[in-house]
């Protein structure tokens, strides 16, 4: 394993860490703790591009990097969500947003073809970043000013998660033609041979973000 890899890797045990505290401690010195531990982890993410882009990606990294940087966001906000700092619409959305891309990225890998990084997903990611980095800095500092800028960055990041994957779609020309028309046969077909299923899927989704949210 290379250091690139090693860096995407420890995200995901920095994330852990972060969760763990959030969740089970509450005072300004923890959320101090988690903002430093979160800060580094976020360094991660530019140093492993920069020793990529050096010395090459592999596939491990290719694969990874993305899920890594999903970890270490995706949990954190939900433990935001957990303690009522964020709202659960803006979260939806952009949990929304990852499945669709992700699902995207798969039918594209069975046609032995890529996504790449667009400008609009590395500006989603810094305004997330800046979001949780603020929030922690209100739970420090106690600022209720602090809760409104975050929540401004987060609806931004929103806006532009969505508009990287349009761009996306629409400059490959792929979703409508290619990766909707079979993930919408295939719901059709997951509701028409067994609805049952097909509703039990998504009460659970909604039971997962309800119990969160609560």
């Amino acid at each position: 394993m290379n250091v690139a890899n090693f860096l995407t890797l420890s995200r995901i045990f920095f994330s852990a860490v972060i969760c763990t505290m959030l969740l089970f401690y509450h005072s300004p010195f923890v959320y101090f703790f988690c903002m430093l531990v979160f800060s580094i982890a976020s360094l991660t993410d530019f140093l492993d591009g920069v020793i990529a882009r050096k010395n090459g990606a592999t596939d491990f990294g290719r694969i990874f990097d993305p899920v890594a940087d999903k970890v270490l966001i995706f949990p954190v906000l939900l433990c935001f969500l957990k303690l009522s700092l964020v709202g659960v619409v803006p979260i939806i959305l952009l949990l929304v947003r990852e499945f669709v891309m992700s699902a995207t990225r798969l039918e594209l890998s069975k046609q032995n073809l890529k996504i790449e990084a667009n400008v609009f997903g590395k500006i989603k990611t810094i305004l997330q970043i800046f979001s949780i980095h603020i929030i922690m800095l209100h739970q420090i500092f106690f600022v209720s000013s602090y809760l409104k800028v975050s929540g401004v960055l987060l609806w931004l990041s929103v806006f532009f998660s969505w508009v990287s994957f349009f761009v996306v779609s629409f400059r490959k020309n792929i979703f409508f033609k290619k990766v909707y028309s079979r993930y919408n046969s295939e719901t059709k077909n997951l509701f028409s041979s067994n609805p049952k299923r097909g509703f039990l899927i998504i009460f659970g989704v909604f039971l997962f973000i309800f119990l969160v949210w609560r």
